[in-house]
């Protein structure tokens, strides 16, 4: 939001969508390599995280630890929108009702 402040660019609906959009990439793209270690770990019974990295970095090499991001991207960047969204919708219907301007 202050981004958009400073440089003067209204808080529309869509302005919002897109905040959460890139919100869902950058989530994506810093926690993906946890997931595939994780999901590699639980897929072999009794590896460890050591293990499944080495694996992965042997199978794919070291982009491997990015492998599946384009599934979770689709659904991360459409639900980061809609929740900042929804957030910034209800949080207008609701400031007014908590905060409301005190008669002078």
């Amino acid at each position: 939001k202050d981004f958009e402040r400073v440089r003067n660019i209204a808080q529309t609906t869509p302005v919002t969508f897109a905040n959460g959009a890139v919100a869902g990439v950058v989530v994506v793209f810093a926690t993906q390599p946890f997931d595939t270690l994780k999901t590699r770990a639980q897929s072999v019974q009794g590896a460890r995280v050591v293990e499944a990295f080495n694996s992965v970095i042997t199978d794919y090499g070291f982009r491997g630890l990015w492998r599946g991001s384009t599934m979770r991207l689709g659904r991360t960047v459409l639900a980061g929108g809609i929740l900042f969204t929804s957030y910034e919708w209800i949080a207008s219907l609701i400031t007014p009702i908590l905060h409301p301007q005190q008669p002078l």
